[in-house]
């Protein structure tokens, strides 16, 4: 039998594209809104931070998520656009210590999110045999990727997301 996949090419990437929340501010808890009825501790308006935040941002019921039945929280992947707006992005720097420019963080940190989901689609994608035809736009796609990811924050917040995604 002929084997849909071929070997990953885009192994590295993809690793970097693992959660490390020790490295983040807590964003996903912070900038995103949350929903009870969508297995979160409670109704959160986006910007605000969740109830279990610490302030080291690690979450207070982290080890009990399966005894709350907190699905939202064990199911969220931000694909590793956490530690990348934290550390990288902002080097250190936080919504909490600037609160000036939480905003604009929480901005930046859906715009990386939304391109870590994508380009991790594509590095499948070039793992795929039938999509052996569309590996030059698949490799020219993830160099778009890198180099948006290594931009300032204000010239991520200028990517026009929905364009990328359609190519």
């Amino acid at each position: 039998m002929k084997s849909l996949h071929k070997p990953a090419i885009y192994e590295e990437l993809v690793r970097s594209l693992k959660i490390d929340c020790k490295k983040c501010s807590g964003l996903c808890c912070t900038a995103l809104y949350f929903s009870k009825t969508e297995g979160f501790p409670n109704d959160k308006p986006a910007g605000k931070p969740c109830t279990n935040l610490m302030s080291d941002y690690g979450c207070a019921v982290h080890n009990k998520l399966m005894q709350y039945n907190l699905k939202g929280c064990m199911a969220f992947d931000c694909l590793g656009a956490g530690q990348k707006v934290t550390s990288d992005i902002y080097g250190g720097v936080s919504w909490k210590n600037q609160p000036e420019r939480a905003e604009e963080i929480f901005r930046v940190f859906l715009a990386v999110w939304q391109l870590h989901q994508m380009v991790w689609y594509l590095a499948e994608a070039a793992a795929i045999v039938p999509a052996e035809e569309l590996a030059d736009q698949i490799t020219a796609l993830i160099g778009e990727y890198q180099n948006m990811t290594a931009l300032l924050p204000m010239e991520i917040l200028q990517i026009d997301i929905e364009e990328y995604r359609t190519r």
